[in-house]
């Protein structure tokens, strides 16, 4: 389990199953929550190799709307820290919006909002919208984790609304965020580092 694809499959995965059977109702609070600590656990038990070193930018990753979505952001932090990308996960809610602030304000590199399905475009896309209404320099990226959406649609809608990256699995978003933090080590001047294609996770045109 210790690539992206591996981890997509199995432990992101079983957190999108439980967050769809909660909405639906045949999930109840207390059995949501253990299978989020039960994927965390996993996580947790998992060996990594760590980042030979660690690059200058960083990413804030933000979960829109609650556990399952922080969970789903600690398996990206621990991907991309592997990958020599510093990255926190934010709160989940109200709350988020000041967190936003804080680390525009640091110069984080890239702020991305994560969610599940279902309905995660539509929540996704809200919270871009209201982040680049207050920071229009700053650099976000709407992670929908979820493989059956219409991803051309959804491109455009976040496009725009604001956003400069989409990703809709685990391994497309690693690889987005991790060559936009590169890009931004790169020297003036100096040719930037190839993004990944739109469809993978890249640059929205």
């Amino acid at each position: 389990l210790g690539s992206a694809a591996a981890q997509d499959a199995v432990l992101v995965s079983a957190l999108r199953r439980a967050e769809r059977e909660r909405r639906e109702g045949s999930l109840d609070d207390e059995r949501f929550r253990s299978i989020c600590d039960g994927v965390r656990e996993a996580l947790d038990g998992l060996s990594s190799t760590p980042a030979t070193a660690m690059m200058s930018g960083s990413a804030l990753l933000v979960p829109v709307l609650g556990e399952a979505d922080r969970v789903a952001c600690e398996i990206l932090t621990r991907q991309l820290e592997a990958r020599g990308v510093r990255s926190d996960v934010g709160p989940f809610g109200s709350s988020s919006a000041d967190a936003v602030d804080e680390a525009v304000r640091a110069g984080t590199t890239i702020v991305c909002f994560v969610s599940l399905p279902p309905f995660a475009p539509v929540r996704v896309r809200h919270f871009i919208q209201r982040a680049r209404a207050r920071h229009p320099a700053a650099v976000f990226m709407g992670i929908v984790l979820d493989p059956s959406v219409e991803r051309p649609r959804i491109t455009q809608a976040f496009a725009r609304s604001g956003a400069d990256h989409v990703a809709f699995g685990l391994a497309d978003a690693i690889e987005a965020v991790h060559g936009r933090v590169a890009a931004a080590e790169v020297e003036p001047g100096a040719p930037e580092p190839a993004t990944p294609s739109l469809v993978a996770g890249g640059r929205i045109p």
